[in-house]
C-alpha cells in the first residue's frame, strides 16, 4: 500500500482511532464487563447490521445473504463468534435496540452511501480502525488475576481483527485508487472524520457501565499500550496489496 498517503489517512483518523483503542482497553479491564453485558449485544447486532457500512440504508447480512462474499460471510461468522460468547457471559445477553448514538452513526451513513466519491469515507469508517478490539485484547493482557472468560474473549477478537484488516485495508485501497481531484479527497476525509466521532460517540454509550466504572484513569501500562497499537495497525496495512 502506498506508504507516504497511508500514513497521512492514519495521521488523519489517528484521534477516532486511539479513542476507541481507549474506550477498549478501560472498558475490558472493568468488573461489570461480563455481568452488564449491553455491550455484547450491540457488537453482535452491529456485525448483523453493518451500522450502514454493507450497503443502502435496510441492508443487512440476511439481505445480502444470496451470492455472499468473503467479507460479508466473514461478518456472519463474526456474529455467530459473538453469540457463542454470550453463553459465558455472567448474564444473559438483553435485547438491544440501538440508542441515540447508535442511530445517529447508522443515518449518517446512510445518508452518505448514495454519493459514491463520500461513500468511500463510510467504508473507511469500518471497524475505527480496529481500535476497540486492538484495545480490548491489550486491556485483558494487563490484568493480573485472569477471568474464566478473558481468554475466550481475546481469541474471539483476534480472529476477528485478523478478518477486519482485510475488510479496512480493501476500503482504503479503494480509497487512494480513486479518480478524485484534492476538493473531493477533502470531502471524503471530512465525511471519514464525521463518521468517526459518530462512532467514538457509538462506543462510549454501547460500554457506559463500564465507563461509569473506570472513568477516565488510565494505568501505567497505557501508553506503550497504544503506542503499540498504532505500529501494529499500521505495518498491517502497509502489508496489504
Amino acid at each position: 500500500m502506498q506508504d507516504s498517503r497511508l500514513l497521512a489517512l492514519i495521521d488523519h483518523c489517528w484521534p477516532w482511532w486511539s479513542a476507541e483503542f481507549g474506550i477498549g482497553f478501560q472498558t475490558f479491564r472493568a468488573s461489570n464487563i461480563y455481568r452488564d453485558t449491553g455491550w455484547l449485544s450491540a457488537q453482535a447486532w452491529k456485525e448483523w447490521h453493518g451500522s450502514g457500512v454493507y450497503g443502502p440504508a435496510g441492508t443487512d447480512l440476511g439481505t445480502i445473504a444470496e451470492g455472499m462474499s468473503q467479507n460479508a460471510a466473514e461478518e456472519l461468522a463474526h456474529y455467530h463468534a459473538l453469540i457463542a460468547l454470550g453463553a459465558l457471559m455472567e448474564s444473559p445477553l438483553p435485547d438491544y435496540r440501538p440508542g441515540l448514538a447508535a442511530a445517529a452513526l447508522t443515518d449518517f451513513r446512510n445518508g452518505l452511501w448514495e454519493d459514491p466519491l463520500l461513500r468511500h469515507g463510510v467504508r473507511m469508517s469500518e471497524g475505527g480502525g480496529l481500535g476497540l478490539l486492538h484495545g480490548a485484547v491489550a486491556g485483558l493482557g494487563t490484568m493480573v488475576d485472569a477471568r474464566p472468560q478473558d481468554r475466550p474473549v481475546r481469541d474471539c477478537f483476534e480472529s476477528i481483527i485478523a478478518d477486519e484488516v482485510g475488510h479496512l485495508g480493501g476500503a482504503i485501497s479503494a480509497f487512494l485508487a480513486c479518480d478524485c481531484n484534492a476538493a473531493e479527497e477533502a470531502a471524503i476525509l471530512e465525511a471519514l472524520g464525521a463518521c468517526l466521532a459518530l462512532k467514538v460517540a457509538e462506543r462510549q454509550e454501547q460500554f457506559g457501565p463500564q465507563l461509569a466504572e473506570t472513568g477516565t484513569s488510565e494505568t501505567a501500562q497505557y501508553p506503550a499500550a497504544v503506542a503499540e497499537y498504532r505500529a501494529r495497525i499500521t505495518a498491517l496495512l502497509a502489508g496489504l496489496p
